[in-house]
């Protein structure tokens, strides 16, 4: 059954009432208004623009199942023979990075007026990574140059499950969105509660290091499976920003199937931002979140239960000294 938010945001891309911020918990189905608009709007395309390849993999890995859409994940070393389909209009979905988007050569797309008038919306996935990552990121920034390039009438479409009102204003600034307001071609916010009810939070202190600690934690969790401790170790992975390309696929996929081996992964945000795989039962933080921001962690916890129906909870492991600077 179709959210009240989804159909307002749909409804405003599909029929140009403006652009559109969807504020929403995670495992809402932001992304299947990425998915509606191309399927109803097909002689177009979509362009998104996600923070991460993984999670840009997975939306692609979505849409390609979806008969009569023909999305492209673009990297670094997308062929050039694909940009020169994009811009014939042979993809209804195009799925890149900030850097890829404010690069010279998809500068030329959007201001190629016949590529212009093909264009159903400009969507930014995660969207608070504009503000979050704007300091290494930093073609986030540059977004809004995009906007004098493209129609008026091309809406903008933003989601994310945490906006503060910090990021919300560098948003507003610095990404593209127009002015907030009712009338045609304003920016409306769709908000729902970001609260899980069937995730249980717990937070208890460390007595250990992190690292000694998660190792601990890992291997009880895998025996309390019924596992031997030989099974636990093959049981436990790892997924950061030094895996190998190669290995990511293969590990996310291990990890996602039901019957694999492989129930516990040891990973950074590398893999935690927009993973959507449903079954999911436990997440846990060993340590403050670096940034301090408390979305990173609500981000981080929204990877649990994506069914929205099943009960799992979220552990939040930090040292002693944390719970004293609270008094």
């Amino acid at each position: 059954q179709p959210r009240a938010g989804q159909v307002e945001a749909i409804k405003r891309i599909v029929f140009r009432h403006g652009d559109v911020i969807l504020v929403a918990w995670t495992g809402y189905g932001k992304t299947l208004v990425f998915q509606t608009v191309s399927l109803i709007m097909k002689e177009y395309v979509t362009i998104q623009i996600c923070p991460l390849t993984r999670l840009g993999q997975n939306q692609h890995d979505a849409l390609i199942g979806v008969p009569g859409l023909r999305p492209l994940l673009i990297a670094d070393e997308t062929q050039k023979s694909m940009w020169c389909e994009v811009a014939q209009g042979k993809y209804t979905h195009v799925i890149l990075g900030p850097e890829q988007a404010t690069q010279d050569r998809f500068y030329t797309l959007f201001r190629d007026s016949a590529f212009n008038q093909r264009l159903a919306m400009v969507a930014i996935d995660e969207l608070h990574m504009v503000h979050q990552w704007k300091e290494f990121r930093t073609s986030y920034p540059n977004l809004y140059q995009i906007r004098g390039m493209i129609p008026n009438a091309v809406p903008w479409f933003g989601c994310t499950a945490t906006l503060s009102k910090q990021a919300q204003d560098f948003v507003l600034d610095k990404a593209g969105f127009r002015e907030e307001g009712r009338h045609t071609g304003q920016l409306a916010f769709i908000r729902a509660t970001v609260d899980r009810p069937n995730i249980a939070y717990i937070v208890s202190p460390l007595d250990k290091g992190y690292i000694i600690a998660a190792r601990h934690y890992l291997l009880a969790q895998a025996i309390e499976l019924g596992m031997s401790r030989d099974e636990a170790v093959k049981a436990i992975r790892r997924y950061d920003a030094d895996t190998r390309p190669d290995d990511k696929q293969r590990l996310y996929d291990d990890f996602a199937g039901e019957q694999s081996p492989c129930r516990i992964m040891f990973a950074t945000v590398a893999l935690g931002m927009g993973m959507d795989i449903r079954d999911v039962r436990r997440v846990v933080q060993f340590g403050a979140i670096a940034s301090g921001d408390l979305a990173d962690l609500i981000q981080r916890f929204g990877r649990a239960a994506r069914d929205g129906k099943t009960a799992a909870k979220a552990y939040f492991f930090v040292p002693y000294w944390y719970f004293k600077s609270l008094g």
